[in-house]
C-alpha cells in the first residue's frame, strides 16, 4: 500500500511541476509573439510616418524605398468610396466636369491587439481642403476584429492661388491638386516603395472660368467660397490649374 501511495503522490507531483511548466511555456511564448508583433508594428509605423511626412517631397519626385519586417505585420490596401466631382463654368456658359475616384487606403495589419484606443495619429480629418501638401495625407490606427490597423489614405485636395501677369493684366489662377493613392502592386512582403506620377488623362487646365464647384463625398465647396476665404473677393473670372497625381505603392 504504500508503493502505490509513494506512486500516487509522485504522478501527482509530476502533474503539477507538468502544468506549471506548460504554463510558464505558454505564457513566455504569448509574451515573445507579443513583443515581437509590437516591435513590428512599431517598425512599420515608423516607415508610415515617415512615408507621412515626405509626402509633398514625393508628390514633387521623389522617390523612396524602405524594409519592413512582415512576421506579424502585413501590408495590404482597401478601396475608399471618395468621389470627387468639379463642374466648371466656362466662358461660354456651358459647364465642364471632372470626375475623379479609384481612391485607395494603404494598410498594415497586426492580427493582436496593440492600441488602447483608435486614433489620428498623423495629419486631420477636419478639412476635405488642405492648403499644404502634406496635410493631403492622413495616418490613423484603429483596431477591428481582434486586429490592429494602420491606415493611410490621401483623399483631400491641396488648393493654391496666386496671381500671373498676362497681356499687362493680373489674372487670378487656382491650383488643386489631388494626390491620389491607386490601387497598389502587391507581390510579397519586405521592401515597400513608394513614388508618384501625374496623371495626365485627368489633368487640365482651364482659362477665364467663370466659377466652379467642387462636390466630396456630398460636400460642397463654390469658387466664390474658396476666393472671399482666401483673398477677401470674388472675382468675374480665374484660370483653373486640376492636377491628379497619383501615389503608388510596391509591396515585394
Amino acid at each position: 500500500m504504500k508503493a502505490v501511495g509513494d506512486l500516487l503522490a509522485f504522478v501527482i507531483v509530476s502533474t503539477v511541476v507538468l502544468s506549471i511548466t506548460l504554463a510558464i511555456f505558454f505564457a513566455t511564448m504569448i509574451f515573445n509573439e507579443m513583443t515581437r508583433a509590437t516591435l513590428e508594428y512599431g517598425s512599420v509605423k515608423s516607415v508610415f510616418k515617415d512615408i507621412a511626412v515626405k509626402f509633398d517631397s514625393i508628390l514633387t519626385g521623389t522617390k523612396l524605398m524602405y524594409g519592413h519586417p512582415s512576421d506579424f505585420v502585413g501590408i495590404g490596401y482597401r478601396r475608399l468610396e471618395t468621389d470627387i466631382t468639379i463642374a466648371i463654368q466656362l466662358q461660354n456658359g456651358t459647364v465642364a466636369s471632372m470626375e475623379i475616384n479609384g481612391f485607395y487606403a494603404i494598410q498594415a495589419v497586426v492580427h493582436k491587439i496593440l492600441i488602447e484606443a483608435n486614433k489620428v495619429i498623423y495629419g486631420s480629418t477636419d478639412s476635405r481642403l488642405v492648403d499644404r501638401l502634406n496635410n493631403a495625407v492622413v495616418l490613423r490606427e484603429y483596431t477591428s476584429n481582434g486586429s490592429t490597423v494602420l491606415e493611410m489614405t490621401s483623399d483631400k485636395i491641396y488648393y493654391s492661388i496666386y496671381n500671373i501677369t498676362e497681356s499687362a493684366r493680373s489674372v487670378i489662377v487656382v491650383e488643386l491638386v489631388i494626390a491620389r493613392i491607386v490601387k497598389p502592386y502587391v507581390v510579397g512582403s519586405g521592401t515597400l516603395v513608394v513614388y508618384s506620377r501625374v496623371n495626365e488623362t485627368l489633368s487640365t487646365t482651364y482659362e477665364s472660368v467663370q466659377g466652379f464647384t467642387i462636390a466630396m463625398n456630398g460636400d460642397m465647396l463654390t469658387s466664390d467660397q474658396l476666393l472671399s476665404e482666401c483673398i477677401g473677393q470674388s472675382v468675374d473670372s480665374v484660370n483653373l490649374h486640376v492636377r491628379v497625381v497619383d501615389v503608388v505603392f510596391e509591396i515585394y
